[in-house]
């Protein structure tokens, strides 16, 4: 099991308390002013059955992590993992001039399906070895800008290891069965001589999110994924097979909050993927999670259905007609340029990053055209 975690990815619930059931709230730590009722369905901030509500992105700098061993009292400390009962949402963390003192290379993240394991419980059962999958745990990331959170790398002979050049960008993915088959040609799982280090480490790789949202009346009531990316095999992107898959949220048993609304999944930039879903909505929100200009990603959504589609960007309320393109689009392409190909079935739209697209000012909203259907009756004497 867990003995000590260090810091904890967060995840944001809208559960405004910090105390479990049965207690007077005037005794409870409260995160707001109001003194709401305790039931059954509200529990301390450390362990929820809320469904997570939305993205947000973590910043840390100038940190000092100290005297964490991978072992203590037969029992595993970690300097940084998610939480174990947020299965939809842990918040990307990036860091920056990190210091590491007195501290073992395994003891430093998790993000390892088989460690956590006994950990998930309840809602986040899907995250386990053998689960089907949670966003909480197969989406997370972290960041590394610098080098200085991975350090150290192991050498290319497999003997020894070797210090990350500072200044190194570095993305660390989780180790699941559904992860390890998809970003094991681009990742490692062997950090400082340890053979596993609790995650992928992607040294000078870049990964991205990538949020879909369903629009429609009714949609936070209703699946419709799960959300699949299959990276095309014959760009020279890296990927050796399998596909980027995002399960979702799940069913809790306290049915406030429900909002199946919502999926993300882990994406690499300048990379072209056929996208699917069980059932493409009629509106759906794209919003890419890159702050980078030159990071561009082009979607291939199956799309049987003859119908166009309008693009509205950032808000908009006027679909701009110069990215409805007569072709396919490329990964060069502005972004928002689209087309739907009737006889592929295929609506393609690629994706760039900026500052703005990653304060969600850009979002791209997609709704199918609307159609008369028109039935005539001509007679003929």
């Amino acid at each position: 099991g867990l003995r000590r975690i260090g810091f904890v990815a967060p995840f944001n619930t809208k559960n405004k308390k910090t105390c479990d059931t049965s207690m007077d709230p005037r005794q409870c730590r409260q995160l707001s002013g109001a003194y709401p009722k305790l039931d059954d369905c509200h529990f301390p901030f450390e362990k929820h059955i809320h469904f997570d509500k939305g993205l947000g992105w973590t910043y840390l700098e100038r940190t000092t992590f100290a005297y964490w061993k991978a072992n203590e009292c037969d029992m595993k400390s970690r300097a940084y993992t998610m939480s174990t009962s947020g299965p939809e949402v842990s918040f990307p963390t990036q860091f920056t001039s990190t210091t590491w003192y007195e501290t073992d290379p395994a003891a430093k993240f998790e993000l390892s399906a088989e460690t956590l394991n006994n950990a998930f419980s309840a809602r986040s059962s899907p995250c386990k070895v053998t689960g089907g999958g949670c966003m909480g745990l197969d989406q997370a990331i972290i960041h590394d800008t610098d080098g200085t959170f991975v350090d150290k790398m192991l050498a290319p002979n497999g003997t020894n290891y070797i210090d990350v050049p500072r200044g190194t960008w570095s993305s660390i993915v989780p180790s699941t069965p559904r992860t390890r088959n998809v970003w094991a040609p681009l990742c490692t799982t062997t950090h400082m001589g340890v053979e596993d280090v609790g995650g992928q480490v992607c040294v000078n790789k870049t990964v991205q999110l990538l949020e879909m949202h369903n629009l429609d009346r009714g949609a936070k009531d209703v699946k419709f994924g799960p959300l699949v990316l299959n990276p095309d095999d014959e760009e020279d992107n890296g990927f050796e097979g399998g596909v980027l898959s995002s399960v979702g949220p799940f069913y809790g048993s306290c049915p406030c909050g429900w909002d199946f609304s919502f999926y993300h999944v882990l994406v690499k930039p300048s990379v072209t993927y056929d996208g699917e879903v069980m059932s493409l909505p009629e509106n759906i929100m794209l919003r890419y999670w890159s702050p980078n200009p030159r990071d561009s990603i082009l979607i291939r959504f199956f799309y049987p259905d003859s119908r166009g589609v309008n693009v509205f960007v950032g808000g908009s309320t006027e679909p701009d007609m110069e990215l409805k393109l007569a072709r396919m689009p490329t990964l060069a392409d502005k972004h928002g340029a689209h087309v739907v190909d009737a006889q592929a079935l295929t609506l393609a739209i690629t994706l760039r990053g900026s500052p703005e697209g990653f304060n969600s000012q850009l979002d791209l909203v997609i709704r199918r055209t609307p159609t008369v259907n028109l039935k005539m009756n001509v007679e003929i004497s």
